[in-house]
């Protein structure tokens, strides 16, 4: 009976640490899923304000291109572009933090270009309304892109997907 009951506190005991374990790594994914996080600016005239929960582009230019460390959105967060009639931002965003997931909003009121060669995935709970989207794993250049040339290439070495379990109206 001794020997039963240290087994049993042995076997809670291991339960219990692994119980930690996981506790942390769930933390650890959910706050992961944060905001955007720019890099910088590389054409354009843009301004960028960051709270807790959301992200504002002021967008004054026609065309804009942006490159993120990370672009990712939480459930409970939301991401806006205020652009001007016409607008279009080409969101480049760096694939050594994987893909981009986004499960809160992501509106605009101009066209946005969303491009990680990781991926991107638009989780159940995403809400995206914009004035045109292009999500891609493929890389237009930067004069290309100031040109209107959307002329995409796929030269990197991941091979990411574009997935969409949201609502995205565009």
């Amino acid at each position: 009976m001794h020997l039963l009951g240290q087994q049993h506190k042995s076997a809670l005991s291991y339960l219990c640490r692994k119980g930690i374990i996981l506790l942390g790594t769930v933390f650890l994914v959910s706050s992961a899923y944060s905001n955007p996080a720019l890099d910088n600016v590389a054409a354009g005239q843009v301004s960028i304000q960051q709270a807790p929960n959301s992200t504002v582009i002021n967008q004054s230019s026609q065309k804009a291109i942006i490159n993120w460390k990370s672009f990712n959105i939480g459930q409970s967060e939301s991401t806006h572009f205020q652009q001007p009639a016409g607008g279009v931002a080409l969101n480049r965003i760096s694939p050594t933090q994987g893909p981009s997931s986004i499960y809160g909003r992501l509106t605009a009121t101009g066209q946005i270009i969303l491009m990680n060669p990781a991926g991107i995935f638009f989780g159940p709970s995403a809400y995206v309304n914009v004035g045109g989207l292009i999500a891609t794993t493929a890389n237009i250049s930067n004069q290309d892109f100031l040109n209107g040339n959307y002329r995409f290439t796929h030269v990197s070495p991941y091979s990411g997907s574009i997935i969409n379990e949201g609502q995205i109206i565009a």
